[in-house]
């Protein structure tokens, strides 16, 4: 079918430190562009245009427009939303803590000698 409905499609996925971009589409980019091919797109459109997310989005949805035109008489909507994550933070270094010397048993001053 083609066209809006109301009810989306939810799923919830965790983010890692390897993802750098999440990418929200509708059904028609994905019902024309495999996953993996949508991130190549998005990916190398980043880097013709310095990170400008929304010059990658548009080059997704053309890729998914020019599709749509190709296999189809009609066309479904098309839109994305793109946004690149920040690189994870750099981890402190791990500090191992120095051996702690043997505690020695306390010592007493020698009482006072008597006279």
């Amino acid at each position: 079918d083609i066209g809006v409905t109301h009810l989306p499609t939810i799923r919830e996925y965790g983010v890692t430190e390897t993802d750098r971009m999440l990418l929200l589409a509708t059904d028609g980019v994905w019902d024309m562009l495999e996953n993996g091919e949508a991130v190549d797109i998005a990916a190398r459109a980043s880097g013709d245009c310095k990170c400008d997310p929304s010059h990658a989005a548009q080059q997704l949805c053309d890729t998914a427009r020019r599709a749509w035109e190709f296999k189809e008489a009609r066309i479904d909507d098309i839109t994305a939303v793109l946004v690149f994550l920040p690189p994870p933070a750099p981890r402190p270094p791990i500090r191992h803590p120095s051996p702690t010397p043997a505690l020695s048993q306390p010592q007493y001053a020698a009482p006072p000698a008597q006279r």
